[in-house]
């Protein structure tokens, strides 16, 4: 009698071990589908991120063309009035 208590003890602890492996295996897996879920998406998110200070450097890069190309040329009358300015003090 002993022997067969020992054997159905063995068959439940092997039930067991199968139960908890299942259950590990269902938890690796959710974990995963999870993970892709969330990863798929940021290839996207990388993309629209690097956009923006592309943006801002070419914005600043334009700004400062406009500012040299429009900018007037020194006249003689501000070179007069600064010479004015630096013998007075």
């Amino acid at each position: 009698m002993s022997d067969t208590i020992k054997e159905q003890d063995a068959a439940r602890e092997d039930e067991l071990a199968r139960q908890e492996a299942i259950k590990q295996i269902e938890r690796k897996r959710r974990y995963l589908d999870r993970h892709r879920r969330v990863h798929r998406g940021i290839p996207n998110v990388w993309n629209i991120w690097i956009i923006y200070p592309a943006m801002a450097w070419l914005f600043l890069t334009a700004v400062g063309g406009l500012i040299a190309y429009l900018r007037k040329p020194i006249s003689e009358s501000q070179i007069r009035r600064e010479i004015e300015r630096q013998n007075r003090s």
